[in-house]
This record gives structure tokens, sequence and C-alpha cells, in this order.
């Protein structure tokens, strides 16, 4: 991806550059949440470091790579008034955090059921000289403590796996740390449990399955199907799910063990879903950007 954008970067460096910056370091995240998504660089702040070692750090509001795009700064943006004391502004940030990304997480989400956007970056509006602070659903409300807002050289190393592959590798760790599952209330082994009817929620809670694939269709077109990982609060955790023998018809089945039947959505007479489970994952890209 550098040797890609290898012009493009070294410009970009260049127009940021101050009289006395001896460095340009941009700062992001490998983002890849999407399976029919490529993997790529997000960057969201700039260090600039003069030769005293002082660093000065921006927001990365430029274009170097063909996905930038500075008039939707990076995920959109909100104001967030603090008031009080200097030593609450970490909790208020949380708060807000958790309005913004938890209870209205049906907002953020992607195709695969992973978090689209996963932490706020705050800035002051008016110009100060404040530091750059990041607060994640992941509770970790920083401000110096690693991530983007610490210096050159602090924090934590950076994560290799991009979210997509973190997240398969996680749920196939959990199944084979809780072989067992829960099937109409007795516990089954989950490589094993292949009863020929059950629900969705059923069929994750008792299989290894790590997610279902969903489909849409609109008349008789070929379906758009996309890949789900298991979470809780499922919607259409009812739906039936049938064993598929060799007659049946698996068109578009992604080679997997049980579907349910078309449901029409009352919105749409030609839109009709429906949800596959225990068969192969998307391939995901492990090699680097």
């Amino acid at each position: 991806m550098i040797e890609n954008y290898r012009c493009s970067i070294l410009d970009g460096a260049r127009s940021l550059k101050r009289e006395d910056t001896e460095r340009v370091i941009i700062l992001g995240r490998r983002r890849h949440v999407e399976f029919d998504m490529r993997p790529r660089f997000e960057p969201y702040l700039v260090h600039l470091i003069n030769r005293l070692g002082d660093i000065t750090t921006l927001r990365y509001e430029i274009e170097i790579f063909d996905w930038d795009d500075p008039e939707l700064n990076n995920g959109g943006g909100f104001g967030f008034t603090l008031t009080g004391s200097a030593e609450d502004d970490v909790e208020s940030l949380k708060w807000c955090v958790q309005q913004k990304l938890v209870r209205s997480k049906e907002w953020y989400d992607s195709s695969s059921g992973l978090a689209a956007v996963d932490a706020i970056l705050w800035y002051p509006a008016d110009g100060q000289s404040l530091p750059i602070v990041v607060s994640s659903v992941s509770e970790k409300t920083a401000a110096g403590e690693g991530g983007l807002n610490s210096a050159p050289g602090e924090g934590s190393s950076p994560d290799v796996l991009s979210p997509l592959l973190a997240a398969i590798r996680k749920k196939q760790a959990e199944t084979l740390a809780e072989p067992s599952g829960k099937f109409h209330g007795a516990a089954v082994d989950r490589k094993t449990n292949r009863p020929q009817e059950m629900i969705l929620s059923e069929a994750l809670a008792s299989t290894d399955a790590i997610g279902f694939w969903f489909q849409t269709r609109n008349g008789e077109d070929k379906p758009y199907s996309s890949f789900v990982f298991a979470y809780e609060n499922l919607e259409r955790g009812e739906s039936i799910l049938k064993r598929l023998d060799e007659n049946a018809d698996r068109d578009h089945a992604f080679g997997n063990m049980y579907a349910s039947d078309w449901e029409g959505i009352r919105c749409s007479s030609d839109l009709h879903i429906r949800h596959l489970v225990i068969g192969p994952r998307p391939e995901v890209d492990e090699r680097p950007i």
C-alpha cells in the first residue's frame, strides 16, 4: 500500500510541514470490518515533530488515499460542551460515548455485525492548544495512555490483525474453549449437534458456528449475501432453519448445512430474506495491506 501511494504520501507530508518540522508522522488504524471490502489504512491524526523534539498534533484533514474525504471528517462529527472542572471531563466523555456508540449501536454497525465506529476523537473547536483525546467503547478513555493520542514510541504496539480477522479468531477460540452448548435446555456437543430443525438463536448457542449468512433477494435476482457474526439480542433469532438434504435447493447456499425458507418483507412484494448456518465463512485476506 505504501509503495502504491508513495508519491501521494510524500506530497501530503510536505504540505503539512512547517518551517521547523523535522518529521511528519501520520497516525491511523488498519480498518477492515466488512467482508466484501479490502483492508485499508485509515488516518486520523498527524504528528509534526520539530528539531527540538517538540510535538504538535493535528487532525488529519488532507487527501492522500483514495478513500479520504475531509468533508465527511472521517466518520462525521458533532459538538459536545464540557462544563465543570477538568477532573470531570473523562467521565463526561465516557458518558457521551455510551450515548453515541453503545445505546445507538445500530447506527454504527457494519454488515458483519462488528462496530463500524468504535471510538470518538475529541478536539477543541476554538483552536485552543489542548490534547486530542480518544474515547472508545472499550472503556479505555485515554489521555496519554496509549492509542492515537499518544506520542511516538509510547503506548501499546499496534494490532497487526484487522478487526475482521481478530473477530474470527476470537470467535473460534471461544468455541474451542466452550465445546458444550445448550439445546432445548440440555448440554450438547457443539461439533456434533445437528438436529433436523432449529431456530437461528439455537444454532448459534448449540453448534460451532461463529456466525451466519444473511441473504436478501429482489424477485428472482441473484441474492445479496453477507456473513454476520453471532451476537446478543439477535434480530430474527426465531427464524426456523431446516437441515438441507441431498435433494434440497442448494442454489447460493455456499455449502451451508441449514437454511430457512425465503420470507417476504411486509413493505415489499418482491423482497425476500433467509438465513444460512454451519458452512464456510468468507475468505479474509491475511496479507499486509
